[in-house]
């Protein structure tokens, strides 16, 4: 069975030599996985609520919790219990500017799955909508909620680690979450690099083309990625 984790801080990751820090990251080499977003990803871009009509409802509900969510265990014609409706409402309103987690999690799904049709094939519209809905709605789940607050608490250099580890076992169940004051984005770790060179010339042109990468200074440690290659 697919499972995926949360891990804070990508889709390409970039390691710059910088001075200073405490654990030390172990990779020594570059480390690629099998997916490739230009390959197994979606061919169209991250989209607010406002572009689907779809949203997260009593349908959604039940395909995640079953009877539970309905008043009196009704599924065929459910209506949720107030716990489940207020919860519907809370992944609809975080919705509003975008998809990003349910993208990253419902396409890695697909291809730890080799679900068919490919995932580069689909449209955004009815079902696949709703696919992604229901995966950008487990980020909030108490037990995910519990992970990504562990790791947010752990050293950056434990996070490079981890994400080499689980590349290196060709896992593709990481979610990297990237935040700042302003708010976050949640984006896909499928390769890790180390770099000698200043990190700010290695997230510019002279990444490879297609590549979106984040600049982790481990040692200071703090992370960079030009908001305007954001999908």
């Amino acid at each position: 069975m697919f499972r995926y984790r949360w891990v804070i801080l990508a889709m390409a990751l970039l390691l710059a030599a910088c001075s200073g820090g405490t654990a030390e990251v172990k990779i020594v080499s570059p480390i690629e996985a099998l997916l490739r977003p230009n390959q197994h990803g979606y061919a169209f871009a991250n989209f607010p609520s406002s572009a689907t009509p779809e949203e997260f409802d009593a349908n959604d509900l039940v395909s995640m919790f079953g009877a539970e969510a309905c008043v009196d265990g009704n599924v065929e014609n459910c209506k949720p219990i107030a716990e489940a409706a207020a919860w519907a409402r809370m992944v609809n309103q975080a919705r509003i500017s975008g998809h990003c987690e349910g993208m990253v999690v419902e396409a890695t799904k697909r291809f730890a799955n080799n679900e068919q049709p490919p995932t580069i094939e689909l449209s955004k519209d009815g079902e696949t909508a709703n696919e992604i809905i229901r995966a950008f709605s487990t980020q909030f789940l108490p037990e995910v909620v519990d992970e990504r607050d562990a790791w947010a608490k752990k050293d950056l250099a434990e996070v490079i680690n981890e994400v080499a580890r689980e590349l290196e076992a060709g896992s593709t169940g990481l979610t990297l979450g990237l935040y700042t004051e302003n708010g976050g984005h949640a984006v896909l770790p499928y390769a890790l690099s180390l770099s000698a060179t200043d990190h700010r010339r290695r997230c510019g042109h002279r990444v490879p083309p297609g590549r979106r990468p984040v600049s982790a200074c481990h040692r200071r440690p703090a992370w960079r990625q030009r908001l305007h290659h954001l999908p």
